[in-house]
């Protein structure tokens, strides 16, 4: 069980959360342990941002009582529209840090607009697929014209 000393933004009364896992699967519940039927849908942000980085206020690492990097751990809150789910975002500007040591917990709110509150799971999904197959063909082309002039120079020689 986890405690959250302030409790969640519009949440501040629910202090008590567990985190129900299932083995393999990206996404775990943050369970509130005060009120049963609230539950919400979080994953590590490095599952949707590789280089995700969060500033956290010194405070708040005060607060959680980190004295070790191994303690810390991160998530995100996972939005799913029932009937729109390739509409899914992750609120990376609001994560979950965690000390997972002590078994405390907050939401941080960050100053930074760099990350956004509605990130577009998919949307961005799609856009990183297709500069990524940009870079494949641009690299191969580039491969392909190398390796003729190669030939072309080897059957000169």
């Amino acid at each position: 069980m986890f405690e959250f000393p302030r409790g969640l933004p519009g949440f501040e009364g629910l202090r008590k959360f567990v985190i129900v896992e299932r083995d393999g699967q990206p996404f775990k519940w943050l369970q509130s342990a005060d009120e049963a039927h609230l539950a919400f849908l979080i994953a590590d942000p490095h599952y949707f941002e590789p280089e995700y980085e969060a500033d956290v206020p010194q405070g708040e690492l005060n607060i959680l009582n980190i004295r070790f990097p191994e303690d810390l751990a991160m998530a995100v809150i996972v939005n799913v529209p029932p009937t729109q789910p390739e509409k899914m975002t992750v609120n990376l500007r609001a994560p979950l840090i965690f000390n997972i040591r002590e078994r405390v917990g907050l939401q941080i709110i960050l100053t930074s607009s760099r990350h956004p509150v509605n990130y577009a799971v998919i949307r961005e999904w799609r856009r990183k697929t297709v500069v990524l197959e940009e870079r494949r063909q641009s690299f191969e082309g580039s491969a392909g014209a190398q390796a003729v002039g190669a030939e072309e120079s080897h059957a000169v020689a």
